[in-house]
């Protein structure tokens, strides 16, 4: 198994603890509204992890969730418009990396495979040992042997960054490694949903809430090792979180509201719908045939 989950993080100056959970049972309380869920965990990282990255890190999950769906980001972050924060989706399965954020005045939208990054790459201060290469370029150094490599070459496609540690610096000045991944170990959380409760055990059956590839400031699919000039997916695997802990499988479903549905199965609610039909026309009937015979 391989992650595939959204971290949400905050920095931790100017948005507090407090202000973070607020936000987020804020976005809960009017997600029931559209979205089928039960209770609602959050897991979060050590004071020791925010003091060294200057950062919050949130991971949300969900009982009561189809175990291969995702909630859309937009209107979390429709909530988070003016709060400086970021989604960070995490994918290690195609080695693909998201990241979504904003800083207070500026959005950053960011994805990549491997070494191959994509989105708003113009205007990038920050340096990574990728940069000012094209996906043709990194291809063709793929294709050298590791001795006729110079050290910037090799570092541009063996010593990489990803879209993840580049937003964070980006808008941040932050390099939380894949440190934000700890919080999807964590064994005790706080409930935000349908009440509050600290240091709470996580149910088994809990989910990632977020999806990890966003719907909201990419105007496009998913991308393919072709799209983004991968010769080989790289595959970055990290060990294995719990089976309660993996969030969700990729979702190439239509969305309705904030849920999206697995592909080839139908929405829960119309068969809920279906089936209550059905029960009625039976006791219609049970009942026709019972005054009958009387």
């Amino acid at each position: 198994m391989s992650y595939r989950v959204c971290i949400l993080a905050f920095p931790a100056d100017p948005v507090s603890h407090e202000d973070a959970m607020g936000h987020l049972r804020s976005i809960f309380s009017d997600l029931k509204f559209d979205v089928d869920f039960d209770e609602v965990f959050v897991t979060t990282w050590s004071d020791d992890d925010v003091e060294r990255t200057g950062l919050r890190m949130y991971y949300v999950c969900a009982t009561g969730r189809p175990p291969d769906a995702s909630i859309d980001r937009a209107m979390p972050i429709s909530r988070l418009e003016e709060t400086p924060h970021a989604f960070l989706g995490h994918n290690d399965a195609e080695g693909e990396h998201v990241f979504e954020g904003f800083d207070g005045e500026r959005w950053l939208a960011l994805c990549s495979i491997g070494p191959n990054l994509k989105g708003d790459v113009d205007g990038l201060q920050v340096d990574y040992p990728q940069k000012g290469y094209t996906t043709e370029a990194l291809a063709a150094l793929n294709k050298k042997e590791e001795e006729d490599l110079t050290d910037a070459e090799f570092a541009a496609i063996a010593e990489y960054k990803s879209a993840i540690d580049i937003g964070l610096a980006e808008l941040f000045g932050s390099d939380a490694g894949r440190d934000y991944l700890n919080t999807v170990h964590e064994e005790k959380a706080t409930q935000i949903h349908p009440f509050q409760a600290e240091d709470m055990e996580i149910p088994r059956g809990a989910v990632g809430a977020f999806a990890y590839w966003p719907t909201s400031r990419f105007d496009e699919p998913e991308p393919t090792d072709e799209d983004l000039g991968a010769t080989e997916p790289s595959v970055q695997r990290t060990h294995t979180p719990p089976p309660r802990k993996t969030a969700f499988a990729k979702v190439d479903a239509p969305t309705f509201g904030a849920f999206e549905k697995p592909p080839g199965e139908p929405d829960p609610r119309t068969v809920n719908l279906i089936a209550f039909v059905l029960a009625l026309v039976i006791i219609a009937g049970v009942t026709a045939f019972v005054f009958a015979t009387m």
